[in-house]
């Protein structure tokens, strides 16, 4: 499962996700093709900018937008039915990726997507509207989306300013692991969490940040974090989103709002 780091910046959370390996020449990050079928799918790009670094993959893109039906997204299918192209665009003056949604079959995008941290839009491209997704249903929004060139490698080893986007700094998996857990702790070390059972201070866990998504008992949609100690899961599982923090309560099945 794909594991990623949220920081609080701007008032808004950013995704940053663990680097891929290879890159191609237009600085996307490009994947393993399936033959004659994913021939436009980016495995993920690498973005920074004032409001904090974001890295993002199809895969990510896919769980985001499987929270939504086929009504919410305009697709046909599943999400997981497509391939996704994803590009960096400007979304109102910050880094955001665009992902245009392939079925396999056509050579035109059945629908494209913006993904800015943890929100997602529809994007008609021929009317440059936006359509926010939410568990309430679809709504227009005003927004700004602008074209960014990548940055290519040569430039960023040269130091060339790039006035669209300034270098990125990639991480390993195990950092972003360490970033999250430090993140989580900082969340929920605010609560009194032997209220819901816990047994020890939640400085002696590790916190493992998911990219599963749940509804919580409030309505809310939700990203699931798992509670380790000495590397072993635990029977606490708790849930974040932009506002508020949740608990799973397994006697009635339904993430409640800690408090």
């Amino acid at each position: 499962m794909k594991r990623f780091l949220l920081l609080a910046l701007a008032g808004v959370l950013v995704f940053m996700f663990a680097a891929c390996d290879s890159i191609s020449s237009d600085g996307t990050h490009i994947g393993n093709k399936e033959a004659g079928i994913d021939k436009d799918a980016t495995e993920n790009i690498n973005l920074q900018d004032e409001y904090g670094a974001i890295s993002v993959d199809e895969t990510t893109v896919k769980e985001l937008l499987s929270a939504f039906s086929t009504e919410q997204t305009g697709l046909s299918k599943e999400v997981y039915d497509y391939v996704f192209k994803i590009v960096q665009v400007s979304f109102n003056g910050k880094s955001a990726c665009k992902a245009e949604a392939y079925d396999m079959v056509s050579s035109t995008p059945e629908c494209t997507f913006i993904i800015d941290g943890n929100t997602c839009y529809r994007y008609d491209v021929q009317t440059n509207k936006c359509y926010m997704l939410s568990a309430d249903g679809v709504a227009e929004v005003e927004a700004v989306v602008e074209e960014v060139e990548p940055i290519s490698e040569s430039s960023s080893q040269q130091g060339q300013e790039n006035t669209s986007m300034p270098a990125t700094t990639m991480k390993t998996e195990d950092d972003i692991n360490k970033d999250n857990d430090t993140v989580m702790h900082k969340r929920f070390a605010k609560y009194d969490l032997s209220a819901i059972g816990l047994p020890k201070p939640i400085s002696e866990y590790e916190f493992q940040v998911t990219g599963s998504s749940v509804v919580t008992s409030d309505g809310k949609s939700a990203f699931v974090v798992y509670l380790l100690e000495n590397g072993e899961y635990t029977d606490f599982t708790f849930a974040f989103s932009a506002e508020q923090d949740y608990y799973y309560d397994s006697a009635t099945d339904e993430y409640k709002q800690l408090s």
